[in-house]
């Protein structure tokens, strides 16, 4: 009887104090971008540069800003190290990316890469960004490319 009045009286002040759940914690923020540096030369200078992957339909896959630290890391490199650090699927020969995360180059459509909105004059295992370039991988159709 004292278990079914205690029961009972849980139950009405549950009900009286309008019983809700918990509210949930705020979702960690995923690791700053400061973090995320390329390193070549423990002592050389530091430089950043925008990163990102452009989608069929020109929507923004990844952005992110990368730091490298020494002279002449190549994008290939550079994107070797970032693709691996955030565990993405990034397939290439060496000089032809052939899959970035789940998009696959063809004869019709594949990836290109972008600098400051150009697209880049020699490939990405030639490609040093600079400080402040803003990178960028486009899937595209080969043939609405304008050379």
């Amino acid at each position: 009887m004292r278990k079914s009045l205690a029961a009972a009286m849980l139950g009405a002040v549950l009900i009286l104090t309008g019983c809700t759940a918990a509210p949930e914690a705020p979702a960690e923020s995923p690791e700053p971008s400061a973090d995320l540096v390329f390193v070549t030369d423990t002592n050389a200078e530091t430089y950043p540069f925008d990163f990102s992957v452009a989608g069929p339909e020109g929507e923004e896959l990844v952005a992110d800003t990368i730091t490298v630290q020494g002279a002449d890391a190549d994008l290939m490199a550079i994107m070797d190290w970032y693709f691996a650090e955030k565990e993405l699927n990034f397939v290439h020969d060496g000089q032809v990316v052939s899959t970035l995360l789940d998009l696959e180059s063809d004869k019709e459509k594949g990836w290109m890469v972008y600098v400051n909105d150009e697209m880049a004059q020699v490939g990405a295992a030639d490609l040093v960004p600079a400080e402040g370039d803003e990178i960028q991988w486009r899937y595209v159709t080969y043939s609405e490319l304008d050379f």
